[in-house]
């Protein structure tokens, strides 16, 4: 009996001792007891950020969301309080060593998160700021670009904001401002123009931007002005330029041209060129390999770099509003 009774005991104890091994799921903190899975899911590796979008209580409201590189562990990072298409912009960008998105927020605010992959390999932000807030209100002061620059040591953002000079008429200035907040720096200011978008040279000593007359029928046009001075170094006519964007390292500048991606070879001369692939909103991978856009409908693609031999476009994902940023 004895013996039996030991044997029972024993059996209900090994029995207690894996359940409370278990994983729970439907725990709200997780499992507790983390057993080694072959098959446990890779921790994120955020490389991409972009615009998403989450519905709650039947309202949908933009986020900022990262992935990886390859369209993967899709995250979003930051919900806006207000609903509605356009009030985050479409353009996030990424700070120099990765570890913070920048947006603009209801066209007038510049707001900024850090990103960091938590214990369970899942992308998380915090320490949510504000960068800058426009209290201009009365002129239709209107933030349209925004970019990081390249180096952590210049510490700055540059953005584009649209005005109305009186009459119908509207004017643009590129300004710098510290990635800390404070006052914003006029760089260029383009009288009777609207400006787009805006990106730093690779020693963030020139910014480039895109824009176009304000005047019926518009004329459009790619911009290299010096950083600090303000002095135009580079004006081309374009039939239609949007988004613009360096490469990481040497004088390339991608942009798309009336739906074709194009590049420009900033200080050789050799002016624009095709790479013949229809798509918007080009961003260059951390190593200039490859360039990835809006290839159609919102689906995210991507294609060896410029100059080389390679034409085959990748699909990497399909998103609400298509626009991704690479990390620097």
């Amino acid at each position: 009996m004895k013996t039996r009774l030991s044997v029972l005991f024993g059996t209900l104890g090994i029995s207690i001792l894996l359940a409370s091994c278990a994983q729970n799921p439907s725990s709200p903190d997780g499992p507790q007891n983390i057993l080694p899975l072959s098959t446990s899911t890779p921790a994120a590796n955020p490389a991409l950020t972009y615009v998403g979008e989450v519905t709650i209580r039947r309202t949908t409201y933009p986020t900022i969301a990262v992935m990886n590189a390859d369209g993967s562990n899709q995250t979003n990072i930051y919900t806006s309080p207000t609903s509605g298409n356009f009030s985050l912009g479409v353009s996030p960008c990424w700070s120099p060593n990765g570890s913070s998105v920048a947006w603009i927020e209801n066209n007038d605010t510049i707001k900024a998160i850090d990103v960091s992959v938590n214990t369970h390999g899942v992308p998380v932000g915090s320490n949510l700021r504000t960068i800058y807030a426009t209290t201009a209100g009365s002129n239709n002061f209107v933030i349209h670009g925004l970019a990081w620059c390249s180096n952590s040591s210049t510490g700055e953002i540059a953005f584009v904001a649209s005005y109305s000079t009186g009459g119908g008429t509207g004017a643009s200035t590129v300004y710098t401002i510290s990635q800390s907040g404070g006052t914003p720096t006029s760089v260029i200011t383009e009288s009777q123009n609207l400006c787009y978008s805006v990106s730093w040279s690779p020693d963030d000593s020139k910014i480039a931007f895109s824009g176009h007359t304000a005047s019926a029928p518009a004329a459009w046009y790619l911009r290299v002005a010096d950083a600090s001075s303000g002095s135009l170094l580079e004006a081309d006519s374009l039939p239609q330029v949007n988004n613009v964007e360096w490469e990481r390292s040497g004088s390339t500048i991608s942009f798309d041209n009336a739906g074709v991606i194009y590049y420009l070879d900033y200080g050789s001369g050799n002016g624009e060129y095709t790479q013949s692939v229809a798509g918007t909103n080009p961003t260059w991978s951390p190593d200039d390999a490859n360039v990835m856009f809006v290839k159609s409908s919102n689906v995210i693609g991507e294609i060896a770099a410029f100059g080389s031999t390679v034409s085959t476009v990748t699909t990497v994902s399909s998103l609400r509003n298509g626009a991704v940023k690479s990390k620097r």
